[in-house]
């Protein structure tokens, strides 16, 4: 399935991270001041305020464009384009379990797999029971 999701300097974070979670309800951005390494979890420090505009964070284009994607995109290739392209250091974070928590671990999941298998995961236990996808969780129980 096709998706795209319009950029413009005068966007708001929230307005992106809105549009992103209409698409994938179990799913969610987040916005920083730096980039992460590949397979490695987001500084919060460098966590950016929803209530920012895309020019004040360092998107690369003069007007609008549209970041057009499939839930066959990967995370990690979604996040590095984000960085390349528009200048922009985005983390995916799934809520699995009652809690978000990155995706750095299974960055090479596409976002269909990482929607569903939150989706899937109707009993809270079954985090601490499944073979570990991402281990950067903090058991709440």
């Amino acid at each position: 399935m096709n998706m795209r999701i319009e950029l413009s300097p005068n966007r708001k974070l929230t307005e992106l991270k809105k549009d992103f979670n209409t698409l994938f309800s179990f799913l969610k951005l987040e916005f920083y001041a730096n980039a992460h390494k590949d397979f490695e979890l987001s500084n919060h420090a460098d966590l950016l305020d929803d209530d920012l505009v895309l020019s004040e964070i360092g998107f690369t284009q003069n007007g609008s464009v549209f970041y057009e994607f499939s839930d066959n995109t990967t995370v990690k290739e979604m996040e590095q384009y984000w960085k390349t392209e528009l200048g922009l250091n985005i983390q995916v974070f799934k809520f699995f379990a009652g809690v978000w928590i990155e995706t750095s671990k299974t960055d090479h999941w596409s976002l269909r797999q990482q929607s569903e298998m939150c989706g899937s995961a109707s009993d809270p236990n079954e985090i601490f029971t499944s073979e570990k996808h991402d281990y950067d969780l903090e058991d709440k129980r």
